[in-house]
Formats: structure tokens, C-alpha cells, sequence
């Protein structure tokens, strides 16, 4: 059963993963690093690929190559990892959310949505201070943990 368990979870780690690669990758401010590397998918993160030389290793030093492959692979790591931490966090903000467009069409729904349930309810007063606007600002702020802090 544990087996069944870990192997979900690595699915699901995996698929985080070939999520966030392209854009990582994409974003990465030193791209040329990527040539020393590779993306293991079992570990999650990158791996020095392996050189084959065709070339005797024992009569070159290699060292300077060794190094920058080195220096590659850690700048590279603890760059991944901060992007999947970021994202990772702001994924668990999200939790719960719901991504709605700020625009006219959006004020309007909540004005008519209003209107709907003041009509519903019987109260047959004109609602003409309704304001789908403020409503939407003050729901945006809510989210950002504003001062009302809903």
C-alpha cells in the first residue's frame, strides 16, 4: 500500500514538474547552463549529463570544465528550487479562490445579480445607488486581506 501511496504522490510531483519546466527554463536568466545539465525526473531536479569524450581523459585536465559543471548544476538547483517553492506558495494562496476578470461585464453580473436577489426578496424600492464596482473592489480587497479582511 505504501508503494501505491508514494508512486501517487511522485505522479503527482512529476506532473508539477513537466509543469514548471518549459517556464522555468524559459525564464532562467542563464540559459547557457543548461547545456552541462538534464532534468531528472525521479530526483526532481537537475543532473549533470554525462560527456562522452571521444578523447583520453587521463592526458587533458578536465578540471576547468569539471567546475563550471559544478557551478552549473548548483546555481541551477537552488534556482529550481525557489521556483517550485514560489509557485508552490502561491498555488496554497490561491486554495480557495476564484480568479474573476475586473472589467465592465464582471460589474455588471454582480449589478444584476444584486438587482435579482433585492427583486427575490420583496423589497420594492428602486436600487438606484447600486454600485457593482464598489462591490467588486471591496471583494478584491477582501482577497488581498485588505482592511476588511473578509
Amino acid at each position: 500500500m505504501n508503494n501505491i501511496i508514494d508512486a501517487s504522490a511522485l505522479e503527482k510531483k512529476q506532473s508539477f514538474w513537466k509543469e514548471q519546466l518549459s517556464a522555468f527554463e524559459q525564464h532562467y536568466w542563464l540559459p547557457n547552463l543548461f547545456e552541462f545539465l538534464k532534468f531528472d525526473m525521479d530526483l526532481g531536479n537537475y543532473v549533470l549529463k554525462n560527456v562522452n569524450t571521444s578523447f583520453n581523459a587521463e592526458q587533458f585536465d578536465d578540471s576547468a570544465f569539471d567546475n563550471e559543471a559544478q557551478h552549473a548544476y548548483e546555481l541551477v538547483n537552488t534556482a529550481w528550487s525557489m521556483w517550485i517553492k514560489a509557485v508552490s506558495h502561491m498555488n496554497k494562496m490561491l486554495e480557495g479562490c476564484v480568479v474573476v476578470p475586473v472589467n465592465n461585464a464582471t460589474i455588471v453580473a454582480i449589478e444584476k445579480m444584486v438587482e435579482q436577489q433585492v427583486e427575490a426578496s420583496g423589497i420594492t424600492a428602486d436600487v438606484f445607488r447600486l454600485d457593482g464596482e464598489k462591490i467588486l473592489n471591496a471583494a478584491v480587497e477582501a482577497a488581498r486581506g485588505g482592511k476588511d479582511g473578509l
